[in-house]
């Protein structure tokens, strides 16, 4: 699968189509996104072309409801500092003096202070705005630099999600409920041990069936003499079974396009702060 960068670099060059015809190109982004209702090329499309550009990686995109704003980038995957920007993050740069306007590319190379980006809806070329490198900007002119996150429970819990950890500590805690129950049950058998049923058309005293019709019976009369070893199981399986949600569910949502809930804790710290 390419990555985002290399998606970006292959579209270098499309363009809009001047005067009243629409490039099907730009046209099928906006559907890619979840915009089938627009149907031409002269809606604000940056955004756009990122979006689309970030699904053919294999990566999330802004929910639907504000992905065609630039300016929902800046709660997308995770933040960059600027002295880790590199190449395949997404800049979000401001639009004029407008609080709620913006422009969003993605970084191609990275010199010193100075990055150079590949985005859409960009001027350049003859016949109206395309896919095209900017000029070289200062970091610091930038709203934020992000960079995406794979909708994975291993690559959710190195972006340090808080949901994901918490349903890692929920099945960890279960995890080690069985592994205590199975040890107290082991040590209880070894203490007064269950006999095993012999098999009359076998001279030898333990074969695979008897072992296993042996544990089946071993099981059940710990479990029948002590009815709290089947709460702790149940109670531990419950626990794992909790966790594995918890942590499907985050995942689910980061794919819908949802922040990282470490973004969310933050952004709430911040609001709470102010």
């Amino acid at each position: 699968m390419p990555t985002l960068l290399e998606v970006m670099q292959s579209r270098l060059g499309i363009q809009e189509v001047p005067g009243k015809g629409n490039n099907p190109v730009i046209i099928g982004w906006f559907k890619a996104v979840g915009h089938p209702e627009i149907r031409d090329d002269e809606t604000s499309w940056c955004s756009i072309c990122c979006g689309s550009a970030a699904l053919e990686a294999g990566l999330p995109i802004p929910p639907v409801n504000i992905n065609m704003m630039a300016r929902s980038w800046l709660t997308w995957g995770i933040a960059v500092d600027l002295d880790d920007v590199e190449p395949g993050d997404v800049a979000v740069w401001p639009r004029n003096n407008s609080t709620w306007q913006g422009h969003v590319n993605v970084v191609e190379k990275v010199d010193g202070d100075f990055v150079s980006c590949i985005g859409g809806n960009q001027s350049g070329l003859k016949g109206g705005d395309a896919v095209t490198r900017a000029r070289p900007r200062h970091k610091s002119e930038a709203l934020g630099f992000r960079r995406g996150v794979p909708a994975t429970v291993h690559d959710l819990r190195n972006a340090g999600s808080t949901e994901i950890k918490k349903g890692d500590t929920v099945q960890n805690s279960g995890t080690i409920g069985l592994i205590a129950t199975a040890t107290v049950a082991t040590v209880k058998e070894m203490l007064g041990p269950v006999d095993v049923p012999q098999f009359a058309t076998t001279k030898e005293s333990l074969d695979f069936w008897q072992a296993i019709i042996g544990g089946f019976n071993a099981v059940w009369k710990l479990i029948s003499a002590n009815p709290w070893l089947a709460g702790a199981v149940i109670v531990a399986l419950g626990l794992v079974l909790v966790g594995r949600k918890l942590k499907t569910d985050r995942v689910a949502k980061h794919a819908a396009g949802i922040p990282i809930s470490a973004e969310v804790a933050k952004l709430e710290a911040a609001n709470a702060a102010g």
